[in-house]
């Protein structure tokens, strides 16, 4: 099946960040599901399946963010006339199912009826990513994963297919959009932010 590439935003080590503290939370599970066969894990936690769509995730995020993506040479973006400079927009090939994995990860681990084994893989990824884990930092991943999961499921309209075509055309050049253009980047761009950032205005300048 072909994967159609999806637009997102190059958010420097925002995006791999929150990537790499899903790992650590799927990975306690893995460990645990290899350690003692016996417990029976929830879909998509069992057999791996949520860790292998993170790690699929990872691959095609990663090489789009920040100085892996400057490495790469990758274009510019700016508004007309080169006023100035917006945040890059970069295209993952992205397989749909993934995010709506790790969504369905993020509802298994907050349930009301969680088990505590995976309560205690919460606590692991929470510990790992942010020093502790209190049930506050546990809510604070659990929020992390959702947006990610939202931000890379994020479907294709209209402004981001526009966007998209004008990068695919030459992914290594400069772009200076054009009026229209720039409207359909600040759509885009409001309908990250709402994910991202549950539409914090202080924020969505920096677009």
């Amino acid at each position: 099946m072909t994967i159609q590439p999806r637009l997102i935003p190059d958010l420097d080590q925002e995006l791999t960040t929150a990537l790499a503290h899903v790992d650590e939370m799927l990975l306690a599970v893995a460990a645990w599901e290899h350690d003692e066969p016996e417990i029976i894990w929830p879909e998509p936690l069992a057999q791996r399946r949520a860790l292998a769509a993170a790690r699929r995730l990872w691959d095609v995020i990663a090489p789009t963010q920040g100085h892996r993506a400057a490495a790469s040479q990758t274009g510019l973006i700016f508004a007309p006339d080169g006023r100035y400079e917006h945040i890059p927009l970069r295209l993952a090939a992205i397989s749909p199912g993934d995010p709506a994995i790790l969504a369905d990860a993020v509802a298994v681990f907050a349930g009301p009826d969680a088990s505590d084994h995976v309560l205690q893989a919460l606590e692991h990824g929470a510990e790992v990513a942010y020093g502790n884990d209190s049930d506050q930092a546990c809510a604070r991943l659990l929020a992390a994963t959702g947006r990610l999961a939202g931000l890379l499921g994020l479907p294709a309209d209209q402004d981001s297919e526009q966007l998209a075509a004008l990068i695919t055309t030459d992914p290594g050049r400069d772009i200076v959009l054009s009026v229209g253009a720039e409207a359909a980047y600040r759509r885009y761009a409001i309908r990250v932010n709402q994910i991202w950032r549950a539409g914090d205005p202080l924020h969505l300048w920096q677009y």
